[in-house]
């Protein structure tokens, strides 16, 4: 797979999911804690919403950006720096999955930086 399709599939994703947190955020609440029971208190409907509009911007940028070597190659520091940060929040918080979108992303840097070196 090259970078061009992982930069365009890996920002669908987090686009979806953001849109899903600005229309439920109940459920991108339990998806975020991969606790399905949670159940999120009515003054933190917001904030939910708010984490969704810089998820929406990130993912955006990356749907845009991705398309050449040279922007990808930018985009792959901010992918390394978005890796620690998931998942020093994955570890400190209990949005358990932060964790795995860290890894996740640590893994996508991994691969499309050697792709791109290529």
């Amino acid at each position: 797979m090259d970078y061009k399709t992982i930069n365009k599939t890996d920002a669908s994703a987090y686009i979806g999911l953001a849109i899903l947190g600005l229309f439920i955020p109940q459920l991108a609440y339990r998806i975020n804690l991969l606790d399905f029971s949670a159940t999120l208190a009515e003054n933190q409907i917001n904030l939910v919403k708010a984490q969704s509009m810089v998820l929406l911007f990130l993912a955006l940028c990356f749907y845009l950006l991705g398309d050449n070597k040279e922007n990808s190659i930018k985009l792959n520091v901010v992918r390394n720096v978005a890796a620690v940060v998931l998942i020093a929040m994955g570890a400190l918080t209990e949005f358990n999955a932060f964790f795995i979108f860290g890894v996740w992303e640590g893994f996508l840097s991994f691969y499309t930086g050697r792709e791109l070196k290529s």
